[in-house]
């Protein structure tokens, strides 16, 4: 039996060392056999997430915390009317006092305090990024994070796609072990069959950081650009072989 494995093994180019993808067990009945393919791609990202912030700190908790409200809702205001399908959303809202630096002996005070409000906006269009971060700092906000990505329906269409290829390859594995022990297509029977998705990873992505220079330039566009996330999608298969 082994020198007969041996020789599919090796007319797929793999040797019993390597036998952890493609495994044959002998039972009563027939053999069983272990086959794993993968497909994997680079999707362009649709989708982009962008986290700001408004900070702004005070000897007193009322202002601090007022100048923060005010400007966050001139800049929710303008983002939700300059910019269509836009969807913002809370990300947090803190207070927190800021110590002196106390001599030796001495106990710190609160000197000031301190608030920020973040919230994050999702766009669908990611070539609008750039405005919209420009706009946001305008406004009084800052840029915390930026991350692009597949949307559901993106991911979902991606997914479908890479099933597909992976049980494609899964169906040329399965016909040359067939064909390599000399037995017809239908004697390999499929017993079960398991799906393993990966999270997309997003490739880096190429941007030049907003800072302000020397000049001010608020006019300045900032530049990003949106890259691509990779999908790999596998299928393992317990085929059941049947020689009679």
């Amino acid at each position: 039996m082994r020198g007969l494995v041996a020789v599919f093994l090796a007319f797929l180019g793999i040797t019993f060392a390597q036998a952890e993808e493609i495994m044959i067990q002998p039972q009563t009945g027939g053999a069983e056999l272990v086959l794993s393919a993968t497909a994997t791609e680079n999707f362009a990202n649709d989708e982009a997430t962008v986290f700001l912030y408004a900070q702004f700190q005070s000897e007193s908790v009322q202002k601090s915390q007022s100048e923060v409200n005010r400007l966050m809702s001139e800049a929710n205001k303008k983002l939700a009317s300059d910019y269509a399908g836009v969807k913002i959303e809370s990300a947090g809202y803190t207070t927190e006092p800021v110590y002196s630096r106390p001599k030796e002996a001495e106990e710190a005070e609160i000197k000031a305090w301190r608030t920020r409000q973040t919230i994050k906006v999702i766009l669908s269009d990611v070539k609008s990024v750039g405005k919209v971060v420009l706009a946001a700092q305008k406004a009084g906000l800052a840029l915390q994070n930026l991350q692009f990505g597949l949307s559901s329906k993106v991911r979902n269409d991606a997914q479908r796609k890479l099933i597909a290829e992976a049980m494609d390859n899964l169906n040329q594995k399965a016909a040359s072990v067939a064909a390599s022990l000399g037995l017809p297509l239908n004697s390999v029977q499929i017993a079960k069959l398991n799906f393993i998705g990966d999270a997309p990873r997003a490739m880096p992505m190429l941007a030049r950081s907003f800072a302000a220079d020397s000049s001010n330039d608020w006019n300045a566009l900032p530049n990003f650009e949106a890259g691509t996330s990779s999908i790999s999608t596998s299928v393992q298969a317990t085929l059941k072989i049947n020689s009679k």
